[in-house]
């Protein structure tokens, strides 16, 4: 099953369009993101990304993807907050048994 196929798209512009964004909001998750990890007391490496706002902020936005998610789809939602002078960590839900 391939989790970022969509249907509801027709036509090979609405897929390139889509293509593109989302290739924009990846690279700029991964210029502004910072790698966490931690190996729980059961053997699980569990990762987050956290974003440090240039501005010194207080706040810190927890963003979770659902189910079938993965983490560079809070790419989205880090855009909005961080521009509002929120930092932003989003834990990767799938933890890898070390």
């Amino acid at each position: 099953m391939n989790r970022n196929t969509k249907n509801f798209f027709s036509g090979n512009m609405e897929e390139k369009v889509v293509s593109e964004s989302r290739t924009r909001l990846n690279q700029w998750f991964d210029d502004h993101t910072t790698p966490w990890s931690i190996t729980s007391d059961d053997g699980l490496k569990l990762n987050a990304y956290y974003i440090e706002n240039e501005v010194q902020s207080d706040t810190v936005v927890l963003m979770a993807h659902g189910y079938l998610g993965k983490v560079k789809d809070m790419s989205t939602f880090a855009q909005i907050f961080y521009p509002k002078g929120f930092d932003c960590l989003a834990p990767d839900a799938w933890p890898m048994v070390t």
